[in-house]
Formats: structure tokens, sequence, C-alpha cells
């Protein structure tokens, strides 16, 4: 897989820069394909693809897969944005997903931004990354192919992810 196997790469992306292309990985592909995605997320990361461990923290997430598997981006789940106005218990778990993301020298995504207080305290609580419909909404691809095309010499995202400002201090460290 890791060989012959990425030349898809090429055709699919054409003149775009590896360096703007971002790859979700879900959970169950490396599950079930562990070494043989291991090998391709090497080779494609030394080819300057990042690479994004989608919905981390529900289902089969484990710290090893984070070891196995570098990733660039850990996604973590709308679920524990949601949690985290309930209880002090669970806002402290979300905090611990992202300081987990971050030790693993990933950048932090925080999913299903809907509101401005989500926001707030996916900032607050040091994540580096959100992403959600209050960032902006989904369009169909006619809408992506020009923007991206025009701006592939760029490191920017897509529009709905957003890099959060560095915070100087961060609860819990």
């Amino acid at each position: 897989m890791a060989h012959k196997g990425l030349s898809w790469i090429n055709t699919i992306v054409g003149d775009i820069p590896h360096d703007r292309i971002i790859l979700e990985l879900v959970e169950a592909i490396v599950d079930r394909e562990g070494d043989a995605v291991a090998r391709a997320v090497a080779e494609l990361r030394e080819r300057g693809v990042r690479i994004a461990l989608d919905d981390f923290g529900i289902g089969q997430s484990t710290l090893e897969r984070l070891q196995r598997v570098p990733v660039d981006f850990v996604k973590i789940d709308r679920h524990f944005i949601n949690a985290a106005f309930n209880t002090r218990r669970d806002r402290d778990i979300l905090n611990g997903i992202i300081d987990v993301g971050l030790v693993s020298d990933a950048a932090t995504v925080v999913e299903g931004i809907d509101t401005q207080a989500q926001l707030d305290l996916a900032q607050e609580l040091g994540a580096t990354h959100a992403q959600g419909f209050f960032l902006g909404q989904p369009a169909p691809i006619s809408h992506w192919s020009t923007p991206v095309q025009a701006s592939a010499s760029s490191h920017s995202t897509p529009t709905n992810l957003v890099k959060l400002p560095h915070q100087m201090s961060h609860p819990g460290r």
C-alpha cells in the first residue's frame, strides 16, 4: 500500500502543492489496516500532505493510535465541546483531550463549533484550531475549485477551519 498505492494522489490533486492537502483518517481504517496505514501516512507526510485523525475521542480512540500513526491534526469530536458546558468534569475531559493532542505534536481541532461561546471555550482551553458551522458553511465543489486553484501557493486552510490565536496561559498547565 505505501509504495505503488499512493500514485492516486497526483491524479486527484493535479498541480495543487501537496502541502495544501489535508487528508482525514477515520479510526476504523487505522484499526483495520494499522501497519499499512502507518506506512502510507508516513509516505504521505514525507510528500508534504498533512494528515488529520477525525472524530478523536469517540469509538475506539486510543493513545496508542497517536503513537503508531503520527498525524498533523487531531480532530476532537463535537460531542466534547457540547458536553463541556454541562459540568466541570466534562470541561476537564475536553481540556485533557486537547492536551493529549498537543503533546503528540499535533494541532488540535475542536469540531462542532456552532456558537461564539464554544469558540471562546475552545480557545481558552488551548485548542490550536476550531471548525464548525459558526465559522463557515458547507458549499458545492464549484465554490471551492476556483479559490483552491487561485490560492494553491498559500498555506491557508478551508474556510470553516480556523487557526485560533495563541493563548499565553493555559488552565491545567
